[in-house]
């Protein structure tokens, strides 16, 4: 037995020159290594106090970390075989875990957690700060104007329902000239009685909308007709911020309801209780509201009005803010999931 002793050049430890591996910490050695010049020895390593033949160190446990390959190494006197792991593989078991960590996740988002329905904000008039208001914005993909048939608050994709445009009287039969104003539902356009309280016009199209005067009502309706869309007209309040000249007295005291756009986003907001109307325009302008349209609105006290509205809450819950239906209403702004 050669009892000439080396280093290894990773751990260190005095081993035997014609070694393969070092027992110690497992690294192969070339024959380069083995060539080595003898390092000089520490005490107590690499033979016995009294001499004699060289001390094998013996590896405790399988060393961290691989060789480059896999490779299984000769069995050290006393140990057990071993196959190392390149770092390679212990990477890419990490990334594994990780991405199943990041479905399950989003696993439980997509089914477990249900999708949100509306956002829902009080606030108050600050002329008169009893009057307080409630807006409703709607999380949904579709807009529509439902004709002669009331949405059945059993239709689950529908998100809020109010009545939209004037109907002129109550008759037996629905009738397109019984609403005020030209209006497009399901992409067709229909004509509507003329009405002075038409000062303006609402329109979705493909996901967009677009609020207007009376005098770009012919286009925008054409468009939206054109595209599968929807508009009605009604009372213009407030256009790109600013309060337009309405044709109802300010100083009616009603329950005021009106599509508006706020922060880029479309919302229905109406007075909790009966206000006037000129202090609902001024409390829309106070919260910030770009573009405000009537919808149809009710006198204070009526005993058959017709301002019908609901909203299903994030639990799935129809909340009322008209609960009462009349039975002369021609047509319906109804949000879709």
């Amino acid at each position: 037995m050669n009892s000439e002793l080396i280093n290894c050049p990773s751990c260190e430890a005095s081993i035997p020159a014609d070694s393969v591996f070092c027992p110690n910490c497992g690294r192969p050695l070339s024959p380069a290594d083995r060539k080595a010049s003898p390092l000089p020895e520490r005490p107590g390593q690499g033979r016995t106090p009294q001499g004699g033949e060289p001390a094998v160190v013996q590896p405790s446990t399988p060393p961290s970390g691989g060789d480059g390959g896999g490779q299984t190494r000769p069995k050290p006197a006393g140990g057990t075989w071993w196959v190392d792991v390149p770092q390679c593989v212990t990477t890419a078991a990490k990334v594994a875990l990780a991405a199943a960590g990041v479905a399950i996740v989003a696993f439980v988002v997509y089914w477990l957690i249900p999708d949100k329905l509306v956002d829902v904000e009080h606030f108050a008039s600050v002329t008169e700060p009893a009057d307080s208001l409630t807006a409703v914005y709607p999380h949904a993909s579709r807009v529509e104007l439902e004709l002669a048939v009331l949405p059945s608050i059993d239709n689950d994709s529908i998100v809020a329902c109010a009545t939209a445009a004037l109907t002129g009287e109550k008759l037996p039969q629905f009738e397109h000239t019984n609403i005020a104003g030209d209006h497009v539902s399901h992409g067709k356009l229909n004509s509507g009685y003329k009405s002075s309280y038409c000062t303006g016009v609402f329109a979705w199209v493909d996901g967009r909308w677009t609020f207007g005067t009376d005098r770009a009502a012919r286009d925008i309706l054409a468009d939206a007709a054109a595209r599968d869309g929807m508009g009605f007209m009604q009372d213009l309040l407030i256009h790109d911020g600013i309060e337009v000249k309405h044709r109802r007295a300010s100083s009616d005291r009603v329950e005021c309801r009106a599509l508006c756009e706020r922060q880029g986003r479309l919302c229905v907001i109406q007075s909790d209780k009966a206000m006037r109307l000129g202090d609902f325009v001024t409390a829309l302008l106070d919260y910030g509201v770009d573009n405000a349209i009537s919808l149809t609105m009710s006198n204070a006290g009526s005993s058959d009005p017709w301002n019908y509205a609901w909203y299903r809450n994030n639990e799935g819950l129809v909340t009322y803010q008209q609960e009462h239906v009349n039975d002369g209403s021609t047509n319906w702004l109804v949000f879709y999931k």
